[in-house]
């Protein structure tokens, strides 16, 4: 049965289109078996982002409805003014919430219930239109011009008597809300908003099901799940305790450290030597640039003198002894490194610095 079959067998219809789809997903579900752990652990990162970015998206649907359904304002100059406020540090839910206090304040004073403390100084020193109380982004420009105008220690006290938060205020001085930034915003079209929005609700029900899909099982089968974790991991923690009692007894980590110790003294030798190579046959080499000695030579000479620290004061037995004709470079070369390979291991601990 391929993926496109067993799609019709549960009951799940589609176009044409579709299962060629599914026909594509199988094909490549079938390739994932043979990739690499990282492969696969990368694939599932990529589609948790895409998890994740799905559902911030579709909050934002559902968040920049859900606005304009509470205030009755343009969810399009708002996304404008949170990309402003986005330059300058501040949050997009930062200043949605300014914006609401904003709008809370005129409607108390509309309603009776007393004007912000600062409307006065706003009125006397930018100029404010009561007429244009429920127009919450003019009440927001000219909160701008007055956060610009005033000094800073009263127009704090000014500002936040509207419903300002200090983010807010804080942008406006930097002049964030300018013309030039706001057209600047990319936004959601009003119909992408609805479909967002509906997106949104298609995740959250998804997760839901999930969430309690698992919550079935762990009321079914949790208590006693638990209880065999637990006793696999008791044998897990014994067994690491006795390893712990084990390697005391052996010093068996001190033993690994000194195994690793010698190595690093052996890779930390050769490395200084390839460095050192290129010093050593510059100062050995006439003035057309041939060299004076062989490399090996050198580069054994070299790592002599770095073992007796140049005073000579560790001895080593080095033998050398030449086979055949002399002048056979490879058989003098490896004379040579078996020779230094002897010497290096008479060397006693702490000699190689």
């Amino acid at each position: 049965m391929n993926i496109g079959e067993l799609f019709v067998n549960l009951g799940i219809k589609g176009t044409e289109k579709t299962v060629a789809g599914l026909g594509n997903v199988k094909k490549g579900l079938g390739e994932v078996g043979h990739m690499s752990l990282e492969a696969k652990a990368g694939i599932l990162a990529l589609m948790y982002g895409m998890e994740r970015m799905m559902s911030a998206s579709g909050a934002a649907g559902t968040g920049l409805t859900n606005f304009t359904a509470l205030t009755g304002l343009s969810s399009k100059t708002l996304q404008q003014w949170q990309y402003a406020a986005r330059q300058a540090g501040v949050s997009g839910e930062e200043l949605t919430g300014s914006l609401k206090g904003v709008q809370n304040s005129m409607t108390q004073m509309l309603l009776g219930k007393g004007a912000p403390e600062g409307l006065g100084i706003v009125a006397k020193t930018v100029g404010f239109d009561p007429k244009k109380a429920r127009d919450t982004f003019y009440v927001m420009e000219q909160l701008q011009k007055a956060a610009k105008a005033l000094p800073q220690d009263v127009g704090n006290n000014v500002l936040k008597s509207f419903g300002l938060s200090e983010g807010t205020i804080a942008a406006m001085r930097r002049n964030a809300f300018n013309p030039t930034t706001l057209n600047k915003a990319p936004t959601y079209s009003q119909s992408e908003i609805s479909s967002l929005d509906k997106s949104n609700v298609a995740w959250s029900n998804l997760s839901n099901k999930i969430e309690m899909a698992m919550g079935h099982f762990n009321a079914k089968h949790g208590q006693g799940l638990v209880q065999d974790i637990s006793k696999v991991a008791d044998a897990v923690f014994k067994v690491i305790e006795a390893f712990e009692k084990l390697s005391e007894k052996l010093k068996l980590f001190s033993v690994i450290g000194k195994i690793f110790e010698g190595w690093g003294m052996i890779f930390s030798g050769i490395s200084a030597g390839v460095d050192k190579l290129g010093g050593i046959t510059g100062a050995a080499t006439d003035k057309k640039g041939n060299l004076k000695q062989d490399p090996v030579s050198m580069l054994s000479d070299w790592i002599g003198n770095k073992i007796t620290g140049g005073g000579g004061s560790t001895t080593v037995n080095q033998n050398i002894t030449h086979h055949g004709d002399a002048k056979d470079t490879k058989a003098v070369k490896d004379l040579h490194k078996a020779a230094i390979n002897n010497a290096y291991r008479q060397l006693p601990q702490g000699k190689a610095n």
